[in-house]
């Protein structure tokens, strides 16, 4: 999975942008030792060089105040398969469709798990001497224009927010790309008990089996999963419909009375049947377990 997050900058002069620029080039951070190669370019200047000719820029301009810079960040799955190479290429085709007109900083990191490229952007343009505006709806624009970009390259993106999802913080993508979210894990779990469950309280034993309890009543709107780390979270802020409370008794109960019937029929009527039910159900609970002690 591929996402844009925006990285806000506290400070904004001349050291403070000095000192990201010379962050985002640190040379451990980029060198690829398979290509053998830094992996720091510059769109519409030189890379190695970008700090001067930010400065430069503004100076004719005389626009060296305010907001000095911005700064993104790409990142990558720890599972996709890509390299660091291809991580650059595709940065160097963003920012240039992303910021036309002005100077961008490229710099990609490939000494952790999880490739990603910071992209460093001179607020003021190079030709027209404007100054770069964002609006609410700017970062939600680069990450369609990434998504459309690492599309095409054959690689996964994260799913677009569903209608009623609360929005996902800057620290959760964050945590979901290096694979340290504790809400992407439960939501991974939630799939996994839904695996093994043909009713609401098969899926709640198996939620506990998984060292979960859950707040889940007729009153109340939503559905609120208390995990094994204390915390707690309701199925809104997951980002998916499908974990919404309405969705997954709405699944549930079709997955128990498949035909629409008020009872069960069949398990009555065979006790080879239910039996048979009962093993796999069994079995079941037995794999979830197991999976259940592989965390441990």
């Amino acid at each position: 999975m591929e996402t844009v997050i925006f990285i806000k900058e506290g400070r904004q002069n001349r050291s403070a942008m000095r000192a990201v620029i010379n962050y985002c080039q640190q040379e451990h951070k980029t060198y690829d030792s398979k290509s053998k190669r830094r992996l720091v370019s510059g769109v519409n200047c030189d890379g190695a060089n970008s700090f001067r000719e930010f400065m430069a820029t503004k100076k004719v301009y005389g626009k060296d105040n305010g907001m000095f810079f911005y700064h993104y960040a790409q990142s990558f799955s720890p599972t996709e398969k890509i390299t660091p190479e291809q991580a650059h290429k595709i940065a160097l085709e963003f920012a240039e469709k992303a910021w036309e007109g002005h100077e961008v900083l490229v710099a990609t990191h490939c000494d952790a798990s999880h490739i990603h490229s910071h992209f460093v952007i001179n607020s003021v343009g190079f030709e027209s001497g404007m100054k770069l505006r964002q609006s609410p709806s700017t970062l939600k624009h680069l990450r369609k224009l990434s998504d459309e970009i690492c599309l095409a390259y054959g690689l996964s993106v994260l799913k677009p927010y569903e209608s009623g999802g609360k929005r996902m913080s800057t620290r959760e993508y964050r945590a979901r790309m290096k694979g340290e979210s504790w809400k992407q894990k439960l939501a991974n779990d939630i799939d996994k008990a839904m695996e093994f469950s043909g009713s609401k309280d098969e899926f709640i034993c198996s939620m506990s089996i998984l060292g979960y309890h859950m707040t889940w009543t007729d009153e109340r709107k939503y559905l609120t999963f208390h995990c094994p780390n204390g915390r707690s979270c309701r199925d809104i802020k997951l980002h998916d419909d499908k974990y919404l409370k309405d969705n997954i008794e709405r699944e549930l109960l079709q997955r128990e009375f498949p035909d629409g019937e008020k009872q069960p029929t069949g398990w009555e009527d065979s006790r080879e049947l239910y039996e048979q039910h009962l093993r796999e159900r069994a079995l079941a609970k037995a794999e979830l377990r197991r999976v259940a002690e592989s965390y441990s």
